[in-house]
């Protein structure tokens, strides 16, 4: 038990969900939509630019309208005083650091998500982190006495960018910190009122906010990554809804805020945006600075073995369908059994309870929850294979068998249509070295392939030694049991192959899957730099592998299923073009799979184009200003001096390895002993 105060934050919060398949409809690459380029000039000019901006912030506060039917919090009025103490001398300019070459895209963005609450939407790999570093430096150099936080999903992510973070600004290091839900409270109170510069997950930033370790009134600038997460009542929501009433500048990165118009319009709720900021890769001003990438969308059958499965799993679904199609609120689109998601049972359960309430049949929620799990298994065997539709189905179909279990599922396991289903898959997968899926051998294949050619590029090019650049290849699968059976396949072609897993620490998978245990933080950490040092040049991740880590150069991407969030598409295509061109294949099983994808080409480009119509994306009102009235910083551009002074927990690692985290060497410092 953790004590009062403490957060139990995972460092991979997919982690129990890294197994389970999303029911949205998928969304394609992105189309263009450019911005234009913007051109920035004498000191002069940009005074001009920051007043006009001032007057889009008012008319933005005047005549914005909450969507329908949603609960916004009253923003602080926009002539309210200043409430942090300012130093007016700081204030007098903004600092964008030329330590680095100048994109105008990352100026434009900053220069505006100064002075509104802003959502930026950039590309994976183009700068994201540096629009925050330079917007926290800002507001760290412009109010002395306050906090200026970086929230982020994951604790890696923290860490890492805290590290970039330190390298690009002249914060210095002693006025940094990393928090963790590990710490315990009376520590983290006092860093809370020691340091002005936090890196957390909104896990921890949440809890102390609502055990008032957090001194909500002295934060003056909160940078959200990964703001596509900010739905429902997720921390960052619940964290923003804490802080409803102080002088805050929000601050919201993303590749892509959602994947339709009304995720996009919660986000733009929750986190109280004024200003969408968004750069497609088509841009003219964010061209420059990508390289191509080669998409290729492969279509795959489903084959023999995996087609006499499916039949026999859709015939045991067909009838308990027939029994409750047509009941009250029972809604599923079509009647065949290989084409239908599972939600639309979990979605129907719902429907018909409210429509019934006491007098909803208990048979009928059973069918339609045993319709929910054997749809689940069968989109696990269409897109993923056998070996992943007996992780799921076995443990369950063993319940059935022996526990006390509802009557449907009871006469299931004594369909004998269903112990053949069952018998023919296990026969299936019965040799280690059989494939659970054509898209298995289809990626073996395509990954020995993109090996091959980069070395008979090296041989014709002469590249000797240093000069024999290494390639890497990641693959992405939504299901762990796959991820495991993917490496399986490639270690047979070892040392040619290289390859290893990345998943979470999570369990998300039955209790008696082979692959139930997960990487810990620091067995992830190990992988990651595995693979960018060459030891491994094959990457097979689950969604961990999507967001924000900075995973290296890569050349080559698979993704072994077609996603349906864009959000998580995007991130997936971004791991490679960095530095170079990339490829990108996506298999598609066909049939469903393959259906959904084609079908939802256009779901992205509509979510552009909701957010350029003023009519259908409401930014929220009434953004405050923080910096009083009258006061307008012009840009400064000069190089900004790094602290060369080593962070505590540098200092802690290279001077004691027993003291591998900065929690730990806090603890130390501050005389905390014990960590939980």
């Amino acid at each position: 038990m953790a004590a009062q105060g403490q957060v139990e934050d995972d460092d991979d919060e997919f982690g129990a969900f890294d197994g389970m398949l999303d029911d949205q409809l998928l969304a394609g690459a992105m189309d263009a939509f450019d911005r234009g380029d913007f051109g920035f000039g004498s000191l002069e000019a940009d005074l001009a630019a920051v007043a006009e901006l001032e007057a889009i912030e008012r008319s933005l506060g005047s005549t914005s309208k909450a969507t329908e039917g949603s609960a916004r919090a009253a923003p602080p009025p926009r002539t309210a005083p200043c409430t942090h103490e300012l130093d007016l001398e700081a204030a007098r300019t903004w600092v964008y650091p030329t330590n680095r070459a100048v994109r105008d895209y990352q100026f434009e963005i900053i220069r505006v998500a100064l002075f509104v609450n802003t959502l930026a939407c950039i590309p994976t790999g183009l700068g994201k982190t540096f629009i925050a570093t330079v917007v926290m430096y800002n507001y760290h150099r412009w109010f002395p006495r306050c906090k200026v936080v970086f929230a982020c999903p994951t604790k890696p992510l923290v860490t890492q960018q805290m590290t970039a973070y330190r390298q690009t600004s002249g914060t210095p290091a002693q006025e940094i910190v990393e928090l963790t839900g590990k710490q315990r409270p009376e520590l983290r109170r006092q860093l809370w009122e020691e340091k002005r510069v936090f890196f957390l997950t909104p896990q921890t930033m949440h809890n102390d906010l609502l055990t008032g370790i957090c001194p909500r009134d002295q934060i003056v600038c909160l940078v959200v990554d990964e703001a596509h997460r900010a739905t429902g009542n997720a921390p960052y929501c619940e964290i923003v809804r804490k802080l409803d009433g102080c002088q805050v500048r929000i601050l919201a990165l993303t590749a892509t805020p959602g994947g339709d118009a009304d995720a996009v319009q919660a986000v733009v709720d929750n986190l109280r945006i004024g200003r969408i900021e968004m750069r497609t890769e088509e841009a003219d001003e964010v061209r420059r600075y990508t390289h191509g990438r080669q998409l290729d969308i492969q279509v795959v059958p489903v084959g023999a073995k995996v087609g006499a499965v499916r039949n026999q799993l859709a015939a045991c679904i067909t009838p308990v369908l027939q029994r409750v199609q047509g009941g009250p609120g029972i809604e599923f689109y079509g009647s065949d059994p290989t084409r239908l998601a599972p939600f639309q049972a979990l979605k129907s359960v719902n429907q018909y309870r409210g429509i019934l309430g006491r007098n909803a049949s208990q048979r009928v929620v059973g069918d339609l929850m045993l319709l929910h799990k054997l749809l689940y298994c069968m989109e696990l065997l269409l897109q993923h294979g056998i070996r992943s539709f007996l992780a799921a189905i076995l443990p369950w179909a063993r319940e059935n068998a022996t526990g006390r279990v509802m009557q449907v599922r009871r006469e299931l396991a004594d369909n004998p249509t269903f112990a053949s289903c069952l018998r023919d898959a296990q026969t299936a997968v019965e040799s280690p070295s059989a494939p659970g899926h054509p898209k298995i051998e289809r990626l073996v294949k395509l990954v020995c392939e993109h090996f091959e050619q980069h070395e008979r590029a090296l041989d014709e090019s002469g590249a000797i030694g240093t000069e024999r650049r290494e390639t890497r290849v990641m693959i992405f699968s939504e299901f762990r049991e796959s991820v495991s059976e993917i490496v399986s396949a490639l270690e047979a072609h070892q040392p040619f192959v290289r390859a290893t897993q990345f998943i979470g620490q999570g369990s998300g998978q039955p209790r008696n899957s082979a692959v139930r245990k997960g990487l810990a933080q620091k067995e992830q950490q190990e992988v990651l730099n595995l693979f960018k040092r060459g030891h491994y040049n094959t990457l097979v991740a689950t969604c961990i592998g999507e967001e924000g880590l900075d995973i290296g150069d890569v050349d080559f991407i698979i993704c072994f299923d077609a996603k349906s969030s864009p959000t998580r598409m995007l991130q997936r295509m971004g791991r490679t073009g960095r530095h170079r061109e990339g490829r990108i294949v996506m298999l598609l099983t066909e049939g469903k799979e393959e259906q959904k994808y084609r079908r939802s080409q256009s779901s992205y480009r509509t979510v552009q184009r909701a957010i350029k119509d003023p009519q259908r994306i409401r930014m929220y009102p009434g953004n405050a200003r923080i910096l009083p009235e009258g006061i307008a910083p012009i840009c400064e551009l000069r190089d900004v001096e790094i602290s060369k002074e080593p962070h505590e927990a540098e200092v802690a690692r290279n001077t004691n390895p027993s003291y591998r985290t900065l929690a730990a060497y806090e603890n130390l410092c501050y005389g905390n002993e014990a960590l939980e």
